[in-house]
């Protein structure tokens, strides 16, 4: 019973420190909505633009998001905008992860706009490979409400 209730105890704990966070516990990755980090900006008129983005968790990467919430299987528009720019020609390789679905993609060129599509709703996770580079970010996917 001790084992138990230790167990519970330090589940809750651990439950408590993820909220206070700021995130909730149902949340699929930090969509920011306030300014671009500021070596994302380049080929925005306004120097401080507001667009929805993710962080990847390694701060290499940023997904800068032209439509919200992004739908399962539409493609969805997407800017992917590297920290360090690229000496060499590399493609963004993306291996996206929600439960056993595991699908690759590849924005060819290397970070840039792009249309990804995934297959299905839900919260993914994306690995990231570019030019030497790697990063991971998650992105939460809805269904089409409106069909």
């Amino acid at each position: 019973m001790k084992v138990l209730l230790a167990g519970v105890a330090a589940a809750a704990a651990g439950i408590a420190l993820y909220v206070s966070s700021g995130e909730s516990a149902t949340s699929c990755g930090t969509l920011e909505r306030g300014v671009l980090p500021e070596w994302a900006r380049t080929g925005f008129s306004d120097p401080q633009p507001r667009m929805p983005h993710v962080l990847g968790e390694d701060g290499r990467i940023v997904a800068i998001l032209f439509e919200e919430p992004l739908i399962a299987e539409r493609e969805q528009k997407i800017l992917w905008v590297a920290r360090e720019p690229q000496t060499e020609p590399s493609d963004l390789k993306i291996l996206a992860t929600r439960e056993e679905t595991v699908v690759s993609r590849t924005v060819r060129g290397g970070p840039g706009p792009s249309g990804i599509e995934l297959p299905g709703t839900g919260c993914w996770t994306l690995d990231l490979r570019w030019a030497g580079q790697k990063d991971r970010l998650r992105l939460a996917y809805r269904s089409d409400d409106a069909g």
